[in-house]
């Protein structure tokens, strides 16, 4: 796919020119659209109460205040 060598489903790739200053959009370059199993779903929903649990014990509750689902005053 690098250099245009090769097509590839529009599902697969994204077609772009990558820069140094945009390296920090991996998102962007990369997708998964198919749809998580219930196991890789329920271990990313873990992985992240780890990381809150992890940051509010250490004084950090203010990275998870102000969200949209935030009903804390």
């Amino acid at each position: 796919m690098w250099f245009g060598n090769a097509e590839a489903p529009s599902k697969f790739c994204v077609e772009s020119t990558v820069k140094a200053d945009d390296e920090w959009l991996h998102s962007f370059y990369y997708f998964n659209d198919e749809i998580p199993t219930d196991a890789d779903f329920e271990k990313a929903i873990g992985d992240y109460l780890t990381f809150e649990f992890s940051m509010v014990m250490q004084n950090r509750e203010y990275l998870f205040e102000g969200g949209d689902g935030d009903t804390e005053s």
